[in-house]
């Protein structure tokens, strides 16, 4: 593993939750830098995983590397540790570290990704669902539902 998680322990909390996808993923933003970190620890927690950060910093050293030059994060920025001893990564590796913990979330990716440069636009479920539930009353979309079971049944 070349990153080494910082000895002493920064005064950062993570308590924002930015993704309904990811109840359990938690963010923070360090006033030192200004960097915006999510916590790796209470993620795998609160998913129930057996995981440990420490282990998605040797797997997924190389991609690290290469986000690392992409974003110009130095060593010192990808991970730190909160007074509680949870291990914060920096937040441009979020779904890498996701597909570290749910397998699954990798073929949701690809097929993200698919959707992109098959159609030229990709766009989560929940994302769609709000636009369909801005626009469309309540009434319609619940017709559409019943529409939709009928059309399964026969």
């Amino acid at each position: 593993m070349r990153i080494t998680v910082p000895g002493k322990p920064f005064d950062i909390v993570c308590k924002e939750q930015s993704f309904p996808e990811f109840p359990g993923m938690l963010f923070g933003v360090l006033n030192d830098n200004g960097l915006m970190y999510f916590n790796a620890s209470s993620y795998l927690r609160s998913i129930g995983s057996d995981l440990k950060p420490a282990d998605f910093l040797s797997q997924y050293d190389p991609p690290i590397q290469a986000m690392q030059q992409v974003y110009s994060i130095k060593d010192d920025e990808v991970c730190i540790l909160d007074r509680d001893g949870n291990l914060l990564i920096e937040v441009e590796f979020i779904y890498m570290f996701i597909c570290f913990a749910d397998h699954q979330f990798l073929g949701h990716i690809n097929e993200r990704l698919n959707d992109l440069f098959s159609n030229g636009f990709a766009m989560s479920d929940t994302a769609l669902f709000r636009l369909a539930k801005d626009r469309f009353p309540a009434d319609v979309i619940k017709q559409m539902m019943e529409d939709d079971g009928q059309q399964d049944a026969k």
